[in-house]
């Protein structure tokens, strides 16, 4: 297999309708690797909070009253210390409400919303509004089910029977399954984020609910490497099989900025 046919395919816009990643010189465009992808985390903290104020203001309202629901009581309701009791207690188990409270002193890392996934289930993501988190547009559903993403990578597909060779972008998660990706404005995340009114980086990448088990690679070889302008070799593998079925693939670090 050429090295070429894959240059030529990272020199062609990619499969989601964005730039190509190779530039002129043979170089990949950084900026364009390092695309921003939908902080889940921070929007499951949006959720609880909203999840959490609902709770308070109505818990305060059966204690004190509409109609003495005054200044200093709304004061309390921002301050107010007690787990709740006598509404939706079913909700407030000693996890989820150890979770609830990491909400809000701002635990947004993954530890928190993975064990947020679970601990909740679906009945309890509903009350959440965040039902979209069990499905496979999530990456935390992703990431429950097969572990933390490890890589990004740039796949190609160079099967016989690919008509066009094009960029894709994916992950590479621990059990070695790739969940592909595609810009937020064509996820159906979008629309729900949108209705919801919850804060979010428009310009991003989202999980597609698409991807693969690799258990089909046989063979990896390397056809040879890029660079970039930070200096760092991009070794292109090419992953097939027997069965003529052949993937050229582009593995690399996320940076810091983004959760995957």
């Amino acid at each position: 297999m050429s090295i070429e046919l894959v240059k030529n395919a990272l020199r062609s816009e990619t499969f989601h309708g964005t730039p190509p990643v190779l530039l002129k010189d043979n170089q990949l465009n950084l900026e364009r690797l390092n695309y921003g992808t939908l902080n889940e985390y921070q929007i499951l903290t949006q959720l609880i909070h909203r999840y959490q104020r609902k709770v308070l203001i109505e818990h305060t309202l059966i204690n004190i009253g509409i109609g003495v629901l005054t200044g200093a009581a709304l004061g309390a309701i921002s301050h107010f210390p007690h787990k709740p009791h006598g509404f939706d207690s079913n909700f407030w188990t000693d996890d989820r409400h150890a979770i609830i409270k990491g909400g809000e002193i701002g635990l947004v890392a993954g530890g928190f919303a993975t064990k947020a996934l679970n601990i909740f289930d679906q009945e309890d993501l509903n009350k959440l509004e965040a039902s979209w988190l069990g499905d496979e547009n999530s990456y935390l559903f992703h990431e429950k089910s097969h572990r933390y993403a490890t890589h990004r990578l740039l796949t190609i597909d160079l099967s016989s029977s690919s008509k066009k060779p094009q960029v894709r972008f994916g992950v590479l998660f621990q059990d070695e399954y790739i969940g592909y990706l595609c810009p937020l404005s064509s996820s159906p995340l979008k629309k729900h984020l949108d209705q919801k009114k919850l804060e979010y980086r428009g310009d991003c990448f989202a999980m597609s609910g698409q991807g693969e088990s690799t258990g089909w690679v046989k063979t990896k070889t390397e056809l040879g490497s890029l660079t970039a302008a930070n200096d760092l070799d991009y070794p292109i593998e090419l992953w097939s099989n027997a069965k003529s079925k052949c993937l050229a693939v582009i593995k690399y670090e996320k940076t810091h900025t983004n959760i995957y």
